[in-house]
């Protein structure tokens, strides 16, 4: 693949723009499922399931489980607007 194709994909990976612009990625951080979900489908006026972008997280590599009772993402956390 070319540089220039690689960086057309990169540019046209709303995943890769929305953990850019809107995450903390490090192993320290988690968000919960629904609110990262919510979060991405603001960002990019998309509609997909849970379900779509649980599995895009994956292949990312970012693992989820419970966190307080709830369905969470660790290694990435949402910026906060706080502060």
């Amino acid at each position: 693949m070319t540089g220039a194709t690689e960086d057309y994909r990169r540019e046209e990976d709303t995943l890769a723009d929305f953990i850019d612009k809107c995450c903390i990625v490090n192993g320290a951080q988690y968000a919960y499922a629904s609110d990262l979900h919510d979060a991405y489908a603001k960002f990019t006026g998309e509609k997909i399931t849970a379900q779509a972008f649980g599995r895009m997280l994956s292949e990312r590599g970012y693992d989820n489980g419970k966190k307080g009772g709830r369905r969470a993402w660790f290694g990435i956390g949402l910026v906060s607007d706080e502060g």
